[in-house]
């Protein structure tokens, strides 16, 4: 799966449904965090791409903390489709401690009248975590 996640001459279809594969076999699968993280902050990415991998994290749980800076850039940059931010944002709240890092920019996010109510609610659940 990770192989038709990463195969660029593969259909989008295809390879977000390799992301989602990933994602329901996770608890078998820990090895592709890494790789799905790399299609989440890819920017040259197709979305839907980026979206099914963002997805697809939240059902392992608890991130490395190795992927937390990595989720960070994609979930507090405003480039970033508000849907792809909140399953960012969402993935780091299963990271529970390692995550502390992004306490910060939680709670500018969650005070910011400017970001998308969506984002500031996902902020305040990932703070409650």
């Amino acid at each position: 799966m990770i192989i038709l996640l990463r195969d660029p001459s593969a259909d989008v279809d295809r390879r977000a449904r390799a992301a989602q594969v990933l994602g329901a076999i996770a608890g078998e699968a820990p090895g592709s965090i890494g790789p799905l993280v790399g299609e989440v902050e890819n920017v040259k990415q197709a979305p839907a791409i980026r979206q099914a991998a963002a997805e697809a994290l939240l059902n392992f749980g608890r991130m490395p903390a190795d992927v937390v800076p990595r989720l960070k850039r994609v979930a507090f940059t405003d480039a970033e489709s508000p849907q792809l931010r909140e399953a960012a944002i969402r993935a780091l709240a299963n990271t529970g401690r390692d995550a502390i890092s992004a306490v910060t920019d939680l709670t500018l996010l969650l005070g910011s009248h400017k970001s998308n109510l969506d984002l500031r609610e996902q902020a305040a659940y990932s703070l409650e975590r």
